[in-house]
């Protein structure tokens, strides 16, 4: 399955409040995401949106409490 993460200003945004946005195989439901996303990053998916654009379908999930995707995660500039 093809996942990939996307981005971008806003998805970095939502990612600081728990909402981490990957671009998906079109074919993919949400039980396959859900169980593709916990065993490659080891968190527990609470919920997932799915929407699909012109050629692709984005994933947005939201993580349990306190969890994160490092992926996501920027550097603060000192």
């Amino acid at each position: 399955m093809k996942i990939k993460p996307i981005l971008t200003e806003k998805t970095d945004k939502e990612a600081k409040k728990g909402s981490y946005t990957f671009a998906v195989d079109r074919r993919a439901d949400k039980n396959q995401i859900k169980a593709y996303l916990e065993a490659a990053f080891g968190v527990h998916v609470k919920k997932i949106n799915t929407v699909f654009t012109a050629k692709s379908k984005k994933a947005i999930i939201k993580l349990a409490d306190k969890e994160k995707i490092d992926l996501f995660e920027t550097k603060e500039k000192k």
